[in-house]
């Protein structure tokens, strides 16, 4: 996956729910529609945007770009610190 398509990718996603999330969408004991329920009922998502979420968050998990996509949210502008340091410690991880 190039820069761009991940940069659209995690915005699709939200920075912030990708690393909140990060730990579940990456263990294979939950289903999709066990994490589509989860942000349905954590975060007042809708359906189809939960559904979004997970798909692409496994996406990036399967098609071994977490740690582009961790650098993306380090150096994004537009997170939280709370965000850029989840992403640090999950990278600190790998």
């Amino acid at each position: 996956m190039d820069s761009t398509k991940l940069n659209r990718v995690l915005q699709s996603i939200g920075k912030g729910c990708f690393i909140e999330y990060f730990d579940k969408f990456n263990d294979p004991g939950y289903t999709n529609q066990d994490l589509v329920e989860m942000l349905m009922r954590d975060k007042g998502y809708t359906e189809s945007g939960s559904k979004t979420r997970v798909s692409q968050s496994r996406r990036i998990i399967k098609e071994n770009s977490v740690r582009d996509a961790l650098n993306n949210i380090i150096l994004s502008g537009n997170v939280s610190d709370s965000v850029r340091l989840g992403a640090k410690k999950i990278l600190a991880k790998m």
